[in-house]
C-alpha cells in the first residue's frame, strides 16, 4: 500500500513516547493503526506478540471489525514468510487478544480476578432497559425515606418544593438521576460531590466568594464575555477611524465605552471586577449635527456604528453574568443553597448505594460498574497503582485507543494506570469529531494532549493525518470552506487552521459532468403559520413537511433525471446513482423523522428509517401483547376483541357485533364463551386456543408462550405477509428475546413482563423498532448525524438544519464548576439567579454549541460523492438566521455571530454569505450587505425555493451557481409547451397573490372559552426580588403520593359532579353528605372507582364552612345558580389588547364559560368558585391569583346578564377548607 509521509510516521514512529494520532475523517486511520500493530509483531530487534497488545475501541462492530483485520493481515504476511513461527504463532493468539471494547476488557479482567473483588462469581451484564428501571426503584426508595422525614429535614422541603417542579417531583428526579450518572463517569464520584458541595461552604463560612474558587472561575467567564463585547466596539472604533474625521464627537463618545470594557480585562479579583462594573453605563449617544445629516455618507456611517453599538448593548444585557453589580449579589445565593446542595449530595450517595445493591441481588453489574470495579482493582484510595495494576501494566508493551476523542475522565484514568508510566499508549482520534458529550465524553483530554504534545515534549509526539481519502475533491472544498469560516477556538475550542484542513486523497474516475457533484445549499423558504390559528405543533409540522417535499423533489431528480452516477467499489466502474446510495441525516429523527418518511412514500420513495420510537405500538406488538394479557387476565374487552380481530383469528365487525347480542351488560368473554357453547365454529376454536393458552401459562416462560403465538398459531408467518414484513418478523423476534431475557432475570408472570415493557418505553433508554437487512440497498435511509459517526455514503442529504438542542433545567454540574442550582425562596416563592448555576450555564452553553458545529462537520464529512444541505427559512428578513450580521471595515462577518448561534442553518447561511456565487442568499438578507467581502470560491451551487400556496405545490424560483443563473419557473406538475398570454399570467398572478383586505379579523376566533382567555393573558408574575414561580405545593401539604396526575383531572370532574347534584339542604351531618354521594353509586351515577378517589372530608369541610352555610341558605331562598352557563360578547382589544389593529379592536369574540355557583344575598351576588388543587393554607392566597382572570370574566357575564353587582368573589380550595377572597 502507498502510505502517506504521515502514515508511515504514525507506523513507525518510536521514541518510548506516547503518541497522539490526529486523524481527519475518511484519512485511513484504521489502516494505519491495524499496520502499526503487525509491525510490532514483526519487529525484528523486539518483536511483539498480539497477546502483549491492548487495543481498546468503544463499539463492538469496530472490535469485530479491527480484529478481523489484524487477523486478515497476520495471515497475509504469513503467507509471505510461512517460515516465521513467531507470526504462525500469533494465528492462534489472536483469538484471545485484547482487542475489544473498553468495558469488555474490563468485564475480561474482573471476571479472571473475581477473588480479588466483593462482586458475586458468574454476574452479568444488565440491559440499559432493566438497568434504568432498577435506578428509577432506587431513587423511589432514596426519596421514600426522604418524604418520610419531611417535616423534621428542612433542607430537603426547601429542596424538593424549589426544585422538584408544579404537578409532582419529576425535575427534581430528573436531576438526581442525571448527576448520579454524570459521577459515575468520573474516577472518584464520592470526591467530586464531596468538592461540590466544599465549593458552597466556603462561602458559607466566610459570607462572600472573594478568595474562592467561584471568584477564579466567575473573572474567567466575565472576561471572555466582555472579548466579545469588545469586538462589537473595537468594529464601531475601526470604522470611526476610517469614515469618521478626527476627533468626531461619536468618536470619542464610543472610545470611552470601550474603554469602559477594556477595564474589565484588567481586572484580578472580584473587589476590581465591581468597582469597575459599577461604572458600566449606557449614557445617550451624541445627537446627528444638522451638518453630519446633511451628509448623506456620514449620516449611514453613523446609522451603522449606532447599530452596532445596539447589538453590543442586547448582548450585554442577555448575559445574566453582568447582573451581578456586587458581592453580595455574587455571594448570597451560594451561602444560601449550601443546605441544599449537602442535602443532593447524600440522596446522591444513598442512590448509588441502593442502584449498586438492587444490581448485585440480581448479580448484576452495569458498564459504569465496570469501570470503577477495574479502578479499585488497579488504583489505590491514594491515586497509586496497586500490585495488580503492576502485574497488568508488566504484561502489555503497547495500548492502542481508538477513538480517542470520545473518552471520558474515568476510561482515561485506566489507560494512564495500565501502561504504568511506560509512556506507550498509540491514541488515535479526532477532536473535531467529538460529538458524544451527552454520554459524558471529554473532548477536553484530547485537546489538552493536542496542546501539550504540540510543542517539544518528552511525553508525547503529535502526529497529523490530513489526507481524506473518502470523499471527492467537491465535498471537500466546501467542508474546508465553511468550517475555515466557522470553526474557531471561541466557537468549536480548535481553530480550523491548515493543519486541521482536509487535504483530497481519494481517486475518483473522472466524470463527464464534475459540475454535477458539486455540494448544494438548497434554502426552502417556508410560510410562516405559527402566527397564525395553528398550534406549535402544527406550524412545526407544516415547516417539516414542506422541507421534507424539497428534499423529496430533489431525490426524484437525482435518480430519475439526472442520472448522476457514483462510484461502485464492488466493480470498480461508475453506475447511475440508486435510492440506497442516498441517505438523510437529520439532528434528530424523534419528531422529523416520521415527516419525512411520510413524505417520501408519498413521492414514492423507498425509505427506512431509524427512529427509535414505536416498538410497542406496531400492530404485530400490540398484538402478541394482547394476547399475553388476555392469557393472564380473560376478562379484558379491548385486548380480547384486538386479539380477535387480529390476523390469527380473522374475526370481522359483524361477527363481533353478534357475538355481543348474547349479553349486552357483561365481559365480552362471557359472550364469547356462550357463541363457542351455541355451535359458533369460529368463536369456539378460539375458546379452544385461549384455554390451552391458559393452561400452557402455568407452567410455561412467557418466552414459550410468545414462541407458540408465533409459530404455533403461525403469527410470524402472517406478519412477514404484512408490508414491511421482514421488520415485523424482526419486532418479533427481539419480543422473543426479551421475554427470554427477562425470565432468565428470575422474573415471572405476563403481568409483569407487559408492566416491564410499558415501564421501558416509559424511560429515558425507550424501544426502537428493528432494523431493515432485506433491501436496504434499494431505500433511502434516514438517520441521526450521531448514528452515521463512521460511516459513509456516496450522498448525503443534511436536513433539520434549524434543530436546536434542548435545555432550560434549573440543576446543572460540571466536572471543574461542581453543581449549580437556583435560589428559590419557598417562603415567598421568588425565584432568585444564583452564580453557581449561571457560570455553569454560561460553560455548557459554550461546550453545547462547539459541539453542535463538531456535529455538523461530522454530518458533512460522511459525503463520498455528492452532498446536499437543506435549509429552512421561516420568512425572509424575520427569521434570526436571516438577520444582517456585523462587519468589520474588512468586510467580515464578526465572530460574536459565529459565537453566538445556536443551530446548523445559521452557521451554515454565515459560513457560505461570503461565496461570490451566494448572490440569493444575500438578496434575502433584512438589510442590504454589500460591504462584505466576496470571496472567489464557487464550490457551492445555490438554490432558493419557495411554497407560496396551501396546496403546497412545489415552485423552485431560482437556481443560481457558478456558470450560470437560471429564471425559469419549476412546478411539480408537467409543464406544458402551449405559450400563455400576458394577460392571462397577470390574472392568474393576481389571483395567486391576493391578499384579503381584513385578513387580520380571519386570525380572531368567533368563540372563547374563559380558559382560554386565562391561559393566553397570564403572563409570568415577577416582583422587584426576583421572579415569580409556582413550587409543587402538593408536597408541602403531604399529598403528593395520594393522586397521579391523570387522576387529579378525573377527580376535579367527580368533584364538580358532585357539588353540582348535592342537595345542599341536606349538608348539615357527615351522615347526610355520605348519604347523598352513596346514593350516586347506587343509582349508577358513579363507579365504586370514581367514589374512590373523591375527597369526603373535603366536601363536609366545605359545607361546616361560613360560605357554605351561606349557600345552603340561599338554596333554600331559591336564589342558588350552579354549573351556569355563560355566553357573553367581549372586543377583541379587550382580550388581545395592543396585538390588533385600530380596525380590528371593536371585533366581538363571544366568551363561554361556566361558573360553579353564585347565589344573590342582599340583592347583591355573591360569586364562588371551588378547586380542589393540592394547595395548602398558607400557599391558598398565592394559588387563588392564578384564578384571578377567570373570575374577572365571570363577574363581567354575570354582571351583564343580571344586571345585578357582585359584592364577593370567593375561591374555595376544598383539600384544606379554606376560602380565599379575590
Amino acid at each position: 500500500m502507498n502510505w502517506t509521509a504521515a502514515q508511515k510516521e504514525a507506523i513507525t514512529y518510536e521514541n518510548k513516547q506516547n503518541i497522539l494520532v490526529a486523524a481527519a475523517a475518511g484519512s485511513g486511520k484504521t489502516a494505519v493503526l491495524v499496520e502499526r500493530i503487525i509491525r510490532k509483531i514483526l519487529d525484528p530487534t523486539e518483536p511483539v506478540s498480539v497477546d502483549e497488545i491492548l487495543v481498546l475501541t468503544f463499539t463492538n462492530a469496530a472490535a469485530r471489525e479491527m480484529k478481523n483485520k489484524i487477523a486478515a493481515a497476520i495471515e497475509k504476511k504469513l503467507k509471505e514468510i510461512p517460515d516465521n513461527q513467531h507470526l504462525r504463532s500469533q494465528t492462534t493468539k489472536i483469538t484471545a487478544a485484547d482487542v475489544s471494547t473498553i468495558h469488555s476488557f474490563a468485564q475480561k479482567i474482573i471476571s479472571n480476578n473475581i477473588h480479588l473483588t466483593n462482586i458475586p462469581a458468574g454476574f452479568s451484564l444488565i440491559g440499559e432497559a432493566e438497568n434504568e428501571l432498577l435506578l428509577k426503584d432506587a431513587l423511589e426508595d432514596c426519596l421514600e425515606r426522604y418524604y418520610e422525614r419531611f417535616d423534621i429535614l428542612p433542607s430537603f422541603k426547601e429542596l424538593t418544593l424549589g426544585h422538584g417542579g408544579i404537578k409532582n417531583d419529576d425535575n427534581l428526579r430528573r436531576a438526581i438521576t442525571n448527576i448520579y450518572k454524570f459521577s459515575r463517569s468520573l474516577a472518584e464520584p464520592s470526591k467530586w460531590l464531596n468538592n461540590s458541595v466544599k465549593m458552597y461552604f466556603e462561602v458559607y463560612k466566610s459570607g462572600t466568594v472573594s478568595g474562592t474558587e467561584w471568584e477564579n472561575i466567575f473573572l474567567s467567564c466575565i472576561k471572555n464575555s466582555t472579548r466579545q463585547l469588545l469586538d462589537y466596539y473595537n468594529t464601531i472604533i475601526e470604522i470611526s477611524e476610517k469614515e469618521l474625521p478626527e476627533e468626531h464627537t461619536h468618536a470619542v463618545f464610543f472610545e470611552k465605552e470601550a474603554e469602559m470594557f477594556r477595564e474589565i480585562m484588567k481586572c484580578g479579583n472580584i473587589e476590581e471586577y465591581i468597582e469597575n462594573r459599577q461604572n458600566i453605563k449606557f449614557l445617550t449617544r451624541p445627537r446627528i449635527s444638522k451638518k453630519d445629516k446633511e451628509d448623506a455618507y456620514l449620516a449611514e456611517v453613523l446609522k451603522n456604528i449606532a447599530d452596532i453599538r445596539e447589538e453590543a448593548k442586547k448582548l450585554f444585557k442577555s448575559n445574566k453574568l453582568f447582573s451581578y453589580e456586587n458581592i453580595d449579589s455574587l455571594s448570597s445565593s451560594i451561602s444560601l443553597l449550601y443546605p441544599r446542595i449537602k442535602t443532593l449530595k447524600n440522596i446522591i450517595l444513598m442512590l448509588e448505594r441502593r442502584h449498586t445493591r438492587l444490581k448485585l441481588m440480581r448479580s448484576s453489574l452495569d458498564f459504569s460498574d465496570l469501570e470503577h470495579q477495574l479502578i479499585k482493582l488497579i488504583m489505590k484510595s491514594d491515586g497509586s497503582p496497586t500490585e495488580f495494576c503492576k502485574t497488568l501494566s508488566n504484561k502489555y508493551k503497547a495500548i492502542f485507543v481508538d477513538e480517542y476523542q470520545d473518552t471520558n475522565n474515568i476510561q482515561d484514568k485506566l489507560f494512564q494506570l495500565i501502561s504504568g508510566g511506560k509512556r506507550n499508549i498509540f491514541m488515535v482520534g479526532d477532536l473535531k469529531q467529538s460529538i458524544y458529550g451527552f454520554r459524558n465524553a471529554s473532548p477536553k483530554l484530547f485537546l489538552n494532549k493536542l496542546t501539550e504534545y504540540s510543542g517539544e515534549n518528552n511525553n508525547g509526539h503529535l502526529i497529523r493525518l490530513s489526507d481524506n481519502f473518502r470523499s471527492r475533491k467537491n465535498v471537500i472544498d466546501s467542508v474546508n470552506y465553511l468550517f475555515k469560516n466557522v470553526m474557531s477556538k471561541s466557537t468549536a475550542e480548535i481553530d480550523y487552521t491548515e493543519d486541521e484542513r482536509l487535504q483530497s486523497g481519494a481517486d475518483y474516475p473522472e466524470v463527464k459532468n464534475p459540475s454535477d457533484y458539486k455540494t448544494e445549499l438548497i434554502m426552502t423558504d417556508v410560510l410562516d403559520k405559527s402566527s397564525g390559528s395553528d398550534t406549535r405543533e402544527t406550524a412545526f409540522q407544516n415547516k417539516h413537511e414542506l422541507e421534507a417535499r424539497t428534499v423529496a423533489e430533489r431525490i426524484s431528480k437525482l435518480v430519475t433525471f439526472d442520472k448522476l452516477s457514483v462510484y461502485d467499489s464492488k466493480t470498480g466502474e461508475q453506475r447511475p446513482v440508486e435510492y440506497g446510495d442516498i441517505v438523510i441525516l437529520l439532528r434528530s429523527t424523534k419528531n422529523t423523522a416520521p415527516i419525512f418518511e411520510q413524505v417520501l412514500r408519498e413521492y414514492n420513495i423507498p425509505v427506512i428509517s431509524d427512529s427509535n420510537e414505536g416498538y410497542l405500538d406496531t400492530i404485530e406488538i400490540k398484538t402478541v401483547l394482547s394476547f399475553l394479557e388476555i392469557i393472564d387476565n380473560p376478562l379484558q374487552d379491548i385486548p380480547l376483541i384486538a386479539v380477535m380481530r387480529s390476523p390469527i383469528f380473522g374475526f370481522t365487525a359483524d361477527e363481533l357485533a353478534e357475538i355481543r347480542t348474547l349479553n349486552r351488560h357483561g365481559n365480552f368473554y362471557y359472550c364469547v364463551k356462550t357463541a363457542a357453547q351455541n355451535d359458533n365454529t369460529k368463536a369456539k376454536k378460539f375458546f379452544d386456543v385461549l384455554n390451552k393458552m391458559r393452561g400452557f401459562s402455568k407452567y410455561m416462560g412467557t418466552d414459550e408462550l410468545i414462541y407458540k403465538i408465533c409459530y404455533d398459531l403461525d403469527y410470524l408467518a402472517v406478519a412477514g405477509s404484512m408490508s414491511g414484513g421482514n421488520i415485523r418478523q424482526a419486532n418479533l423476534k427481539i419480543l422473543l428475546q426479551r421475554a427470554g431475557d427477562y425470565e432468565r432475570r428470575a422474573f415471572k408472570g405476563l403481568f409483569s413482563f407487559v408492566d416491564y415493557l410499558n415501564k421501558i418505553n416509559d424511560s429515558s433508554s425507550g424501544m426502537g423498532q428493528a432494523k431493515s437487512t432485506n433491501g436496504a440497498s434499494s431505500a433511502v435511509s434516514i438517520t441521526t448525524v450521531h448514528k452515521s459517526k463512521g460511516l459513509e455514503y456516496p450522498v448525503v442529504i443534511l436536513a433539520g438544519t434549524t434543530y436546536g438542542r434542548p435545555g432550560g433545567d434549573s440543576v446543572l454540574y460540571d466536572e471543574k464548576y461542581g453543581i449549580g442550582m437556583e435560589y428559590i425562596d419557598v417562603d415567598k416563592r421568588i425565584k432568585h439567579s444564583c452564580l453557581s448555576l449561571d457560570l455553569i450555564k454560561y460553560k455548557k452553553a459554550k461546550e453545547s454549541k462547539a459541539e453542535e458545529i463538531r456535529l455538523l462537520y461530522v454530518a458533512m464529512t460522511r459525503a463520498k460523492e455528492k452532498l446536499i444541505i437543506s435549509c429552512t427559512n421561516e420568512s425572509p428578513g424575520q427569521s434570526k438566521g436571516w438577520k444582517r450580521p456585523i462587519l468589520n471595515t474588512r468586510g467580515e462577518i464578526i465572530s460574536p455571530y459565529f459565537e453566538n448561534s445556536k443551530i446548523f442553518r445559521d452557521w451554515i447561511v454565515l459560513g457560505y454569505l461570503p461565496q461570490k456565487n451566494a448572490e440569493k442568499l444575500r438578496e434575502v438578507m433584512e438589510s442590504d450587505i454589500s460591504e462584505l467581502k466576496i470571496d472567489e470560491a464557487q464550490n457551492i451551487q445555490f438554490k432558493y425555493i419557495s411554497y407560496t400556496d396551501e396546496n403546497i405545490n412545489l415552485s423552485q424560483k431560482e437556481s443560481i451557481d457558478c456558470e450560470k443563473t437560471i429564471n425559469e419557473d419549476i412546478s411539480i406538475s408537467k409543464p406544458t409547451d402551449e405559450p400563455i398570454s400576458k394577460e392571462l399570467a397577470d390574472e392568474l398572478y393576481n389571483n395567486l397573490n391576493y391578499l384579503y383586505p381584513n385578513e387580520e379579523l380571519t386570525r380572531i376566533p368567533l368563540k372563547l372559552s374563559v380558559s382560554e382567555i386565562k391561559r393566553s393573558m397570564q403572563d409570568s408574575l415577577t416582583e422587584q426580588d426576583g421572579e415569580y414561580t409556582p413550587i409543587l405545593s402538593s408536597i408541602a401539604d403531604r399529598t403528593f403520593h395520594s393522586a397521579s396526575s391523570g387522576d387529579a383531572a378525573e377527580i376535579g370532574t367527580i368533584t364538580h359532579y358532585i357539588m353540582q347534584h348535592i342537595n345542599p339542604e341536606f349538608t348539615q351531618s357527615e351522615e347526610q353528605i355520605t348519604e347523598q354521594i352513596t346514593s350516586l353509586y347506587a343509582n349508577n351515577v358513579l363507579t365504586n372507582s370514581q367514589i374512590s378517589l373523591i375527597d369526603k372530608d373535603s366536601i363536609i369541610k366545605f359545607y361546616s364552612s361560613e360560605i357554605g352555610c351561606r349557600m345552603r341558605n340561599a338554596y333554600l331562598k331559591g336564589s342558588l345558580k350552579r354549573e351556569f352557563k355563560l355566553l357573553f360578547p367581549v372586543s377583541a382589544s379587550e382580550i388581545y389588547g395592543d396585538k390588533v389593529s385600530s380596525d380590528s379592536k371593536n371585533a366581538q369574540i363571544i366568551v363561554q364559560g361556566v361558573a360553579d355557583c353564585f347565589f344573590i344575598e342582599d340583592n347583591e351576588i355573591v360569586l364562588l368558585d371551588y378547586k380542589t388543587d393540592n394547595c395548602s393554607a398558607i400557599y391558598a392566597p398565592k394559588q387563588a391569583e392564578k384564578y384571578k382572570i377567570q373570575m374577572d370574566y365571570y363577574t363581567k357575564g354575570i354582571e351583564s346578564i343580571f344586571g345585578k353587582k357582585i359584592k364577593e368573589r370567593i375561591i374555595f380550595f376544598l383539600k384544606p377548607g379554606t376560602a380565599v377572597n379575590i
